[in-house]
């Protein structure tokens, strides 16, 4: 525990490689991502909306990006390349990634609604215009 807390841990520019169970948990879950990344183009190339269009899209992009920077840190890791498999990015792009999902899902779950809503308003209001 005391090692987790200490600087030198997480700035180690030769840190060793994963241990064989969390470099497989690691691997499937960037590729896992990869795959979902793959199925919202699929999705999203189907016919649907606009903001549907928009939703798999941004969905895609943190997906792929996921996935892909995450293998490569992967790699970067495994490989022991110095600078580049510290465990500080892994961390740091994990970060990043959560955040990045936290605005999808509030664009999602907060922002969606209220543009049906207002789209829904503006039908309601061009019904009554010629």
């Amino acid at each position: 525990m005391n090692q987790l807390l200490s600087a030198s841990f997480w700035f180690d520019v030769r840190p060793l490689p994963f241990a064989r169970v969390p470099l497989w948990i690691a691997l499937g879950l960037f590729v896992a991502a990869v795959i979902f990344a793959i199925a919202c183009v699929i999705i999203r190339n189907k016919k649907t909306g606009p903001l549907a269009w928009k939703v798999w899209s941004k969905l895609l992009h943190w997906a792929f990006s996921f996935g892909l920077v995450g293998l490569l840190l992967t790699f970067f890791k495994e490989e022991r390349i110095v600078y580049l498999g510290m465990r500080l990015w892994m961390i740091l792009w994990a970060a990043i990634c959560l955040v990045w999902l936290g605005f999808v899902l509030k664009f999602v779950l907060v922002e969606t609604p209220k543009i049906k809503e207002e789209k829904r308003k503006q039908e309601e209001i061009k019904k009554y215009l010629p």
